[in-house]
């Protein structure tokens, strides 16, 4: 394969994946999507797990190399291509960036994934989806009490200050993520106008899901972006 191409190994509602679309859009990198069909198990198969063993998305293939794991992938990004940056200079800001990340990263995307909540269902020999949605609820709602107090301290016009940083590529798709779960969203007034100021933001919105070109048309067809419950 040409060291030349950048090669983005997809799945349109992954929020990690979701994550890196943003920085490539926000950086102006061309590239290329290879869709990787997590409901269909496509990232089980044998070629694919030769470029990422975990059998996950996203995997990037830039400068001539395969690099796993959006954390990774979107602060090599950052490094190797200055340009339009996604970490503010001052160092309370950086830290308070990687802070907001960390909540979304670590807490918030493993309690709310489908295979989590699948996983649960299972053990739990759980079939009420009532029951499966308060579990799922009852973790969102403590992750992101929490991450409105953060960024009610911390955002301007955006979530950490006046520019755009790493924080609001991840704050994005999380939010898009936890309307399934049809929450209470007045309680988090921040987090509200933050997401539908940054869709206002082309590399935003070329990002988002209902754009993604391999999006189902169902999904497409709702391309209501706000978050006002259903």
């Amino acid at each position: 394969m040409s060291p030349d191409k950048v090669i983005l190994y997809d799945y349109f509602a992954s929020n990690c994946a979701w994550r890196v679309r943003t920085v490539l859009q926000w950086k102006n990198i061309p590239y290329e999507t290879v869709t990787v069909d997590l409901v269909k198990g496509e990232q089980k198969t044998p070629e694919f797990l030769k470029i990422n063993p975990y059998g996950a998305v996203p995997v990037l293939y830039i400068d001539g190399q395969y690099i796993t794991q959006s954390i990774a992938i979107c602060e090599y990004l950052e490094e190797t291509r200055p340009e339009n940056p996604i970490y503010p200079n001052n160092l309370t800001q950086r830290a308070r960036v990687r802070e907001i990340v960390e909540i979304i990263n670590s807490y918030l995307v493993p309690l709310q994934n489908p295979t989590t909540a699948k996983k649960v269902e299972q053990d739990s020999a759980c079939s009420d989806p009532n029951e499966q949605r308060a579990w799922s609820l009852e973790f969102f709602y403590k992750g992101f009490v929490a991450l409105e107090r953060l960024v009610a301290k911390s955002s301007g016009r955006y979530t950490v200050g006046d520019t755009v940083t790493f924080a609001d590529m991840c704050l994005v798709p999380q939010v898009w993520r936890a309307k399934r779960l049809k929450p209470d969203f007045t309680q988090f007034p921040t987090i509200c106008r933050l997401y539908e100021e940054l869709l206002e933001l082309n590399a935003f919105r070329l990002a988002h899901a209902a754009n993604h070109p391999h999006c189902p048309a169902d999904i497409k067809a709702d391309a209501c972006l706000a978050i006002k419950s259903d």
